[in-house]
């Protein structure tokens, strides 16, 4: 099992696990990642600014993040409080290929992000979910993240916000 960063041949086949992961979504009743977003643009972005990973197990591509280890705009205002004002990373656009869910696979991404993290001198890492993502809130509890409150992001709706001290 291998974490790395995107290739940008691979930009197609980290779209076919994200449109999965909106099918799933959209089966769920949620309205994340419903309205286009994330698209091949924020994942093209993502490999140009050096910040899409994936997770490789056995050649196969079945997982994908960002990790952001900059500012997040949309995390400048939230309803409730951060547990620190350091320096952070963010996880965004997480995504594995139903085959593999539970499997225990999002314990490992998660914590190469974690330790990709610390190498850069993070404080600590944040992450933001759609209320419904039943699934991403179990994995964001069992990975120690504490809920901060509530963010909007880019596309105006309301986002439960984490963060773990590293």
């Amino acid at each position: 099992m291998l974490v790395r960063h995107l290739k940008e041949y691979e930009i197609n086949t980290v779209m076919t696990i994200i449109d999965e992961a909106k099918a799933y979504f959209k089966e769920q009743g949620s309205s994340q990642w419903q309205n286009g977003y994330p698209n091949h643009e924020a994942i093209h972005n993502d490999y140009m600014k050096k910040q899409g990973y994936v997770l490789e197990d056995n050649g196969n591509i079945i997982a994908y993040a960002a990790l952001v280890l900059e500012e997040d705009p949309n995390y400048r205002v939230i309803d409730g409080k951060w547990l620190s004002d350091e320096t952070y990373g963010v996880i965004h656009r997480v995504s594995i290929l139903n085959t593999f869910k539970g499997n225990g696979y999002a314990h490992k991404f998660f914590m190469k992000l974690e330790e990709l993290c610390r190498e850069k001198q993070m404080k600590s890492m944040r992450i933001d979910t759609h209320a419904l993502n039943k699934s991403m809130l179990r994995t964001i509890e069992k990975e120690k993240f504490t809920y901060c409150g509530i963010v909007i992001v880019g596309d105006g709706t309301e986002r439960l916000a984490f963060e773990k001290m590293l």
